[in-house]
């Protein structure tokens, strides 16, 4: 059983949207099919990780588990560098120490913020269970200008974000859902949610997107946090 409380009232109410809707919910937004090549391959600049996975503990409270999110970082670097191999773009990691000044390490993390208001917006703006529409000939999401700065040091086409939220009941929660159900109350565990975003890093127009949100999966080990990763990276255009 997997059914959410969490921190955020957003985030609250995004998980009772998915119990109404259903079990699970994908939704890819495009712009673009097949990735410009100015080059003999696009180049996909990964942007660092916005990931957290936590436990929801008996009182419905949401502890950040560390090892958790480590484990979820690197199947996710994983199944990205394996998309790398398949479809034949090239990929930039972003560094964990950025080699720029502070001020474009600033830069970087207000990228990351945006990125995650702005998915947070797209998923607003769009009927639950239901494909998303194209973004048509002009991208309606973007995060700005200045990602300019992201493709002038790194020679990339395209940026790819990744923000993913994860939450587990604890056995003293998994208990208190039980006693609930038993007596036909409804007491939440955790939701699985995400989005990622590739952006053009000449305009910083999003040209493709793709949101995951469910009351299944799993992150922590690797062959479950593969299908959830697969699944956020679904359409990936080639």
């Amino acid at each position: 059983m997997r059914l959410v409380v969490p921190r955020l009232a957003a985030w609250a109410a995004f998980a009772a949207a998915i119990l109404v809707a259903g079990c699970s919910t994908t939704a890819t937004q495009s712009h673009v099919t097949e990735l410009r090549r100015a080059a003999p391959a696009p180049k996909i600049l990964l942007m660092p990780l916005d990931v957290e996975l936590m436990e929801l503990d008996m009182g419905g409270v949401l502890e950040p588990k560390p090892e958790w999110t480590a484990a979820a970082r690197g199947f996710i670097i994983e199944e990205v560098r394996a998309k790398k191999s398949r479809l034949g773009f090239r990929l930039e990691e972003f560094p964990e120490e950025f080699p720029g000044p502070p001020e474009e390490q600033e830069l970087v993390d207000q990228l990351v913020k945006v990125h995650a208001a702005v998915g947070r917006a797209m998923r607003q703006n769009r009927k639950l269970g239901q494909e998303l529409q194209s973004l048509g000939d002009k991208p309606l999401w973007s995060l700005g200008e200045e990602v300019r700065v992201l493709r002038s040091r790194t020679g990339a086409d395209y940026a790819l974000f990744v923000h993913v939220r994860d939450s587990y009941a604890s056995d003293g929660r998994k208990l208190v859902m039980i006693a609930g159900a038993a007596l036909r109350g409804v007491v939440m565990g955790g939701v699985q949610s995400g989005f990622v975003s590739l952006v053009d890093l000449q305009t910083g127009d999003i040209v493709w997107n793709n949101q995951l949100g469910r009351v299944t999966g799993d992150l922590r080990t690797r062959e479950p946090a593969m299908e959830t990763i697969r699944s956020l990276l679904k359409d990936f255009p080639a």
